[in-house]
């Protein structure tokens, strides 16, 4: 991504992405208590997937992005804090991000198009991040 030929918009979403306290996500998910009880190590990577999925969902709005179980994970932690969560979207995306997660599991061609947009988005990812995304 080249950063010198961004919008304005799209600088703001990066600092304000950049900006965002991912603290109390991360806390969760470290919690063996009342979360999945990650390593720093997992939710360092599982954090920096999360930024990556939310980039993707703001270069990409009209895209069906379906994330990794890592990042779903992620996600979901973030959701239950429904008050920071609201407010990290709104700073982010102007609006609340909606998780949709029945993609996949109603039959066969619902199957198909979750693989088909989990394709998608790894090939938009390769695309803003190189290969390594």
């Amino acid at each position: 991504m080249n950063l010198l030929n961004l919008s304005e918009p799209d600088r703001t979403f990066l600092e304000n992405l950049k900006a965002t306290d991912f603290g109390p996500i991360a806390f969760k998910l470290m919690n063996p208590d009342d979360g999945p009880g990650w390593t720093l190590e997992q939710v360092t990577r599982g954090i920096e997937q999360y930024r990556r999925f939310l980039m993707l969902k703001h270069f990409y709005p009209h895209a069906s992005i379906v994330p990794t179980w890592e990042i779903d994970r992620v996600w979901c932690c973030h959701i239950i804090d429904t008050e920071k969560y609201r407010e990290d979207c709104q700073k982010l995306f102007g609006q609340y991000l909606d998780r949709f997660p029945y993609l996949g599991i109603r039959n066969e061609a619902d199957k198909e198009n979750l693989d088909k947009a989990f394709d998608e988005a790894q090939s938009l990812l390769d695309e803003l991040f190189g290969a390594e995304g």
